[in-house]
């Protein structure tokens, strides 16, 4: 998985940008992405029997029928066997078919280097189509959400080719999401999560969980998704009751960001944000 610290922070001044763009939240824009939200679906991952894979670097990645990443999860250092990743508004309707291909770095090198050679030495990777009929572990909810229920399995695909066989090119066009963050002290040893949506549409272009995190400050990142010059809405929470979601009495917080032509690089800290309710549907 790609971690590159060496984005250049651009555009973005440290603490005060990020604690002025949380207390100027504007409502318009936060009523157009609401009225346009039917015109979105979720996606409800869960996967269990994870143990071969607890403390490494595991990703989700939503794809169109072009190869076109449209959301990434990444889960840093799993931390339970059995967990769920909720995509809320990850799918437009107005494009499919989708796919879900997924991995674990089990060599640990950071980035996905297919299913070549033993199975102890390459990373696990698998895919699933968002079309009918569908697989037997993914079910449509209410025509609005994608439920997929993975049980560990060692049914590998190369998630470098796409579903026809062909090689899919590894050339990046959107930004990077690098997300510093600071103040969490009091979260140490708990997961946090960070999800975040694009303003205009309301959609869901990346969420990053910390399994656990280690210290008061380090760095959310998410290779590949944003868009230069655009609004974004990040929604974040410590699991302080320790049930790996988001529930009554976690706190959380969300506040206003603009990428750049660098992408949306920025300094967080959680420990001066005003609280806030969120609408995770987890």
């Amino acid at each position: 998985m790609n971690t590159n610290r060496l984005y250049r922070f651009a555009g973005l001044s440290v603490l005060a940008c990020s604690l002025a763009c949380s207390m100027s939240i504007d409502v318009d824009k936060y009523h157009q992405a609401s009225e346009s939200s039917s015109a979105l679906m979720d996606i409800k991952f869960t996967a269990s029997h994870m143990t071969s894979h607890m403390h490494e670097d595991f990703e989700v990645r939503v794809l169109d029928h072009t190869n076109n990443v449209l959301t990434k999860a990444i889960y840093h250092y799993v931390s339970a066997r059995d967990f769920t990743l909720y995509m809320k508004g990850a799918l437009p309707r107005t494009t499919p078919p989708y796919r879900l291909d997924f991995w674990s770095d089990h060599n640990h090198d950071a980035q996905y280097g297919g299913v070549d050679g033993p199975v102890s030495e390459h990373d696990h990777s698998w895919r699933r189509e968002l079309t009918d009929p569908l697989p037997a572990d993914v079910k449509l909810v209410d025509g609005a959400r994608y439920e997929v229920n993975f049980v560990h399995d060692y049914a590998f695909v190369d998630i470098n080719r796409d579903p026809g066989g062909a090689a899919i090119t590894s050339t990046a066009t959107l930004l990077p999401c690098q997300l510093n963050v600071a103040g969490s002290g009091a979260f140490v040893g708990k997961m946090m999560e960070f999800r975040v949506h694009e303003v205009a549409t309301g959609r869901l272009v990346g969420l990053y969980r910390e399994g656990v995190a280690a210290r008061e400050a380090y760095q959310a990142s998410i290779p590949g998704i944003i868009d230069e010059l655009t609004s974004y809405r990040i929604e974040a929470y410590a699991d302080a009751d320790g049930d790996n979601k988001y529930s009554a009495g976690d706190p959380s917080w969300q506040l206003d960001l603009e990428s750049n032509t660098q992408g949306l690089i920025a300094d967080v800290n959680v420990a001066t944000l005003a609280v806030s309710v969120l609408d995770l549907d987890d």
